[in-house]
């Protein structure tokens, strides 16, 4: 079963809310968002064709997730309505730094 379709049948007491965001070029980015009652806090995004799920990490400001799977190496950045989605570079010289890879991403209202 797709994560989404497990994500819809979250357990009771838990929450989730679905956004759609659309971000520079007129993409179109959605992404589900599961508050579990133990205290979790997940995001799940479409991104080219796949389902990422992302775990919520620490941020200086909003909230930020991160690829479960770490080989994706995804980031997604949140504050207010507005939103970035980066990739963290993995180059092992160097410390890892996020490119940004979609900018402006604005919750569209329903």
């Amino acid at each position: 079963m797709p994560l989404l379709g497990a994500a819809s049948q979250a357990a009771q007491g838990d929450a989730m809310v679905q956004k759609i965001y659309q971000c520079e070029r007129g993409l179109v980015l959605p992404v589900s968002y599961i508050n579990t009652q133990s205290g979790g806090a997940f995001a799940v995004l479409q991104v080219e064709g796949r389902q990422i799920p992302m775990q919520i990490t620490s941020s200086g400001s909003g909230a930020r997730y991160l690829s479960i799977n770490q080989e994706l190496r995804y980031s997604w950045h949140t504050k207010g309505e507005l939103g970035v989605l980066s990739w963290i570079s993995s180059n092992k010289k160097a410390p890892e730094e996020e490119q940004g890879l979609l900018k402006d991403c604005k919750e569209l209202l329903r």
